[in-house]
């Protein structure tokens, strides 16, 4: 059953990042601090995400599959006419709830007495070429293979059902980073990330959403190095509407707002692709009858499925509890 084998590979790929995360912390006393991140981003990101669950789609999924059917089925497509420049404008509205769920996160965890680990920036003046770097590292590699492993491998067994897809890849994918300082945001930021993957019916949509989202991150960052309004345009303006009651009352205004129009902009998608009305694409989010029908709908939950599925939640709910717990205690 697909179910069965896509949770499967989902969790041959979660025992990959936990045997990652133990060897770089054995060898990481030999390796400089720059070392330590680019090796285990590099194992965790290429090979966790991305030729794990490849190989597990050819040697367990769908066996003498075909390159092109991989493709498909993951959700590799070509944009329409058009459609890359709205998905560049779901980009740019992501970027603004992604930083509105993270200061929800912020809020919640200090309420309870979590401290946050202390995080420093690169420093870019002195080295452009960390930049870079981080560009590929924390904003390419996570697009490509984060949404891979989440929004493409679970399309395989949850596209039909897109309610459970969106819910199933943003609950993994949150708790995949195994840091409950990220969890609650990057749920939120994963629904937006599946949702437009099942609206445009194209991984690359979350792809290119995913890479603004973290690559805006790394340029804050740089601009607030060189003082340059322009490149810190966003920590600015969050500053700014945080730092006062009517300003996180219009930041929350301009998220609903902004959440109207990202799935707005979704509706269109699915409107001009398959020429249905507003109702029949209401009705996609409701009761999965129009979702993307690139697999049949027989398969049922198999116990093992289940049982697989709960494991992997269950290691990633651990994993955050125990980075909750040593930031109560910090």
């Amino acid at each position: 059953m697909k179910k069965t084998r896509v949770n499967l590979s989902y969790y041959i790929v979660l025992i990959a990042l936990m045997l990652v995360s133990i060897t770089i912390n054995f060898v990481g006393d030999s390796l400089s601090s720059n070392g330590v991140n680019i090796s285990f981003t590099i194992l965790t990101q290429v090979l966790g995400m991305l030729i794990i669950p490849v190989a597990c789609y050819f040697l367990i999924i769908k066996p003498k599959s075909t390159v092109k059917e991989c493709m498909d089925d993951f959700g590799f497509k070509r944009f329409k006419e058009g459609e890359l420049i709205k998905v560049i404008g779901l980009g740019f509205i992501a970027i603004f709830l992604n930083t509105v769920f993270a200061q929800i996160n912020y809020a919640v965890l200090s309420l309870i007495g979590y401290t946050y680990p202390h995080s420093s920036s690169s420093d870019y003046i002195n080295n452009i070429g960390m930049f870079f770097l981080d560009i590929v590292l924390t904003a390419m590699l996570p697009a490509i293979c984060e949404e891979t492993a989440h929004r493409g491998l679970f399309r395989i067994s949850y596209g039909d059902k897109p309610v459970k897809y969106i819910l199933i890849s943003s609950l993994l994918f949150a708790l995949m980073h195994q840091n409950i300082a990220q969890v609650i945001y990057t749920f939120c930021t994963g629904i937006l990330f599946a949702c437009a993957v099942v609206y445009t019916g194209n991984l690359k949509a979350s792809m290119i959403i995913h890479f603004m989202v973290n690559a805006t991150e790394i340029i804050s960052d740089l601009g607030i190095q060189l003082n340059s309004t322009i490149l810190a345009i966003k920590p600015l303006l969050f500053s700014l509407l945080s730092g006062s009651v009517l300003g996180v009352i219009i930041m929350v205004i301009l998220a609903v707002l902004l959440l109207y129009l990202y799935f707005k902009l979704l509706y269109s998608f699915r409107i001009k692709r398959e020429r249905f009305n507003v109702e029949k694409a209401k009705r996609l989010l409701v009761d999965g009858t129009l979702a993307v029908n690139f697999l049949d709908s027989e398969d049922k939950d198999s116990k093992m499925a289940k049982v697989l599925l709960f494991a992997i939640i269950l290691c990633g709910v651990l994993a955050n509890v125990f980075t909750l717990i040593w930031g109560l205690i910090r």
